[in-house]
């Protein structure tokens, strides 16, 4: 704090300005109070310098403030901040502005998308939509490339190549790990030059820890290591590496009747059509598996085994031919969920769902004659990450080899997705909820379609 505004009164036309403001530059710093692993970065005199961090653990502040450093102590430097995309640097952006709106002087200019200092500095933001983004004079301040693991590293060695040879410029990646790709070289290179630093979400001390548990439990191992522990993982995953309790003898009995779905994925060619029963407790059983089938006679067996189970809800891959049996089921007055696997995110979606219930042990499966090859799909099903536009990507299936199927595991995905978005009962009210209704009544009275929508409105 104290050497930022040393600086700053280097500028001297405007020492008194600083000073006079000083309280407001110390408030800022308030939401920057380096802790234990920002020191360790900033006393660093690595000229790389490889952070890769958990989320929310203060990567973007450490980097403005070392970026503030350099800008401001060496006179007419030109920093660059490149990101994947305008829209992953906003947060670096808002950050910078709120700081340089406390030094007299200083102009952010926004359709350059940079910030012209009082000595003659400058900062600029890049987008590496392209590969040879950073254009303009010799970069000679600090090289900042932020969400790094996003961005192809043909960006990467271009930057470098307008780095000023003369001043050697300091690099500083930060970022939160995206499979083992060239950000992962970075950070395990022998080069003397390299000093590479991890945090993870327990080591921070402004991580709401509850909240991350919550988080953690919704999320599959891989990714929780990967936006908690800062860990590296491979691109190719298995989907479903524990299957450990998953499969049961048999269910245990219940006061009542259990609510039930299908879900149902229909074979197309040579794929199989598989049908899997679902209760609201996430108690599974495959109770139909064929292929080379008539598609009347695959029609009537799904109504028979709707009509069997008294099936509440259906879930269908409305991909290829599931539009058929949407449209058919619908017109029995049958309760349809519809759902397009051959939409990429949305399957991921399914299988994520599916993955979190399996490890947290919020599912079973009855262990009867198909459980043998449900096991083995679940064991090959796999997932590939790759950065897509600066957005991580993953696409789930099995190995591309003749014979291989994963109608099993599709069919117990869309299962247990009818369970969540169709089988859970009236979830309970929350406390802010009830405070609002209590409070409603006794202001408004108890005529509820006279009520305003949302407590703000009152």
């Amino acid at each position: 704090m104290s050497a930022l505004l040393d600086r700053l009164e280097e500028l001297g036309h405007m020492q008194g300005a600083v000073r006079a403001r000083s309280g407001e530059l110390q408030a800022w710093t308030l939401g920057f109070l380096p802790w234990w692993g920002q020191r360790l970065v900033r006393r660093s005199d690595a000229n790389c310098r490889v952070l890769v961090a958990a989320r929310q653990v203060g990567k973007s502040y450490l980097a403005v403030f070392l970026t503030l450093e350099v800008a401001l102590g060496q006179p007419g430097s030109y920093s660059v901040l490149l990101t994947p995309t305008y829209l992953h640097a906003r947060p670096a952006i808002d950050v910078m502005r709120r700081v340089c709106s406390l030094i007299p002087g200083c102009e952010w200019r926004e359709q350059l998308k940079r910030v012209v200092f009082p000595n003659g500095s400058i900062w600029q933001v890049f987008s590496a939509d392209r590969p040879n983004a950073v254009r303009g004079p010799k970069l000679d301040g600090i090289l900042w490339v932020d969400e790094a693991a996003f961005l192809r590293h043909a960006s990467w060695t271009a930057a470098l190549g307008a780095l000023s040879a003369a001043k050697n410029p300091r690099k500083l990646l930060t970022t939160s790990p995206m499979g083992k790709n060239w950000v992962f070289d970075e950070f395990v290179s022998q080069d003397p030059h390299n000093e590479p630093f991890r945090f993870r979400s327990g080591d921070s001390p402004f991580v709401n820890h509850e909240e991350v548990a919550r988080n953690r439990a919704k999320m599959t191992p891989e990714r929780a290591a990967q936006e908690f522990d800062a860990e590296f993982v491979d691109a190719l995953i298995l989907a479903f590496p524990n299957l450990r309790g998953l499969f049961v003898r048999e269910f245990p009995k219940r006061e009542r009747q259990a609510r039930r779905g299908l879900g149902i994925d229909l074979g197309k060619d040579q794929d199989w059509t598989v049908v899997v029963l679902i209760n609201e407790f996430g108690e599974a059983e495959v109770v139909g598996r064929w292929r080379h089938v008539s598609w009347p006679e695959t029609e009537e067996r799904i109504l028979s085994l709707i009509e069997l189970h008294a099936v509440s809800i259906t879930c269908v891959d409305k991909a290829y031919v599931g539009g058929y049996l949407v449209d058919r089921l619908r017109a029995l007055g049958k309760q349809v969920l519809d759902v397009a696997t051959n939409a990429r995110q949305l399957k991921a979606r399914l299988v994520e769902t599916l993955r979190a219930d399996v490890q947290h042990s919020r599912i079973r499966v009855r262990d009867n004659e198909h459980a043998d090859q449900l096991r083995y799909e679940l064991r090959r099903f796999q997932g590939t990450r790759r950065a897509v536009h600066g957005r991580i990507e993953i696409r789930y299936e099995c190995p591309e080899v003749r014979g291989e199927h994963d109608d099993c595991v599709i069919a117990l995905c869309l299962a247990n997705w009818v369970r969540h978005h169709g089988l859970v009962g009236p979830q309970p009210v929350r406390a802010d909820i009830r405070r609002y209704v209590e409070s409603a009544r006794r202001i408004f009275g108890t005529g509820e379609d006279s009520w305003p929508k949302t407590p703000a409105a009152w």
